[in-house]
């Protein structure tokens, strides 16, 4: 008999808490594979600054690298502007995604955390979905420690709210504590 791995996608909102859900799933045993991650290690290569570079123009830059804020504003404010850099950026994300899952050994539950998890199409590999959820306030407190403005996290919401499928999706409800998020993980996944 073939052994298969078992396919987690993880989507949300910002500060709904995915990266949580997936640190927890992470020391529950899962393999977490991070698009935000894999989308920055993308920004450092070459062939990548240098689309973005005549797409976007220097002022993106400093000192040599991708100033994330400064794109940011732009690609959250635009959605054309967006749509430009994803074409760029989610290639070589979805190819790195697929090069880990085929590197995690048989029978493992991988995770994958993927803001846009249906329009990249990433959703279809997943044997099931978690919209991880959590009301606004609780989300503007959370990416205020990352720094973001209320404003910040509006443009964000605006770009990303129409594009995320909640269907077919397992939604949980993250308003509470760390440790009752583990607990509802905890059941989902056994």
């Amino acid at each position: 008999m073939d052994k298969k791995n078992r396919i987690l996608g993880i989507t949300g909102m910002p500060g709904a808490g995915k990266s949580t859900a997936s640190k927890i799933l992470s020391e529950l045993g899962a393999v977490v594979i991070d698009a935000d991650k894999l989308a920055h290690a993308a920004l450092k290569k070459d062939e990548i600054k240098n689309k973005i570079s005549l797409a976007f123009g220097t002022q993106i830059y400093d000192n040599g690298d991708i100033n994330k804020a400064k794109l940011a504003e732009i690609v959250f404010t635009d959605p054309a502007r967006r749509k430009q850099l994803e074409e760029i950026i989610h290639p070589e994300v979805i190819s790195a995604i697929n090069r880990r899952i085929n590197e995690v050994s048989d029978n493992s539950l991988i995770v994958l955390d993927v803001p846009l998890l249906h329009e990249s199409g990433l959703d279809k590999i997943c044997d099931s979905v978690l919209l991880i959820t959590a009301d606004l306030e609780i989300r503007l407190k959370r990416v205020e420690s990352r720094g973001w403005s209320q404003q910040e996290l509006t443009n964000r919401d605006n770009a990303i709210r129409a594009r995320i499928q909640t269907d077919n999706c397992i939604s949980i409800s993250n308003n509470a504590s760390t440790n009752q998020l583990r607990d509802k993980l905890k059941r989902i996944i056994s």
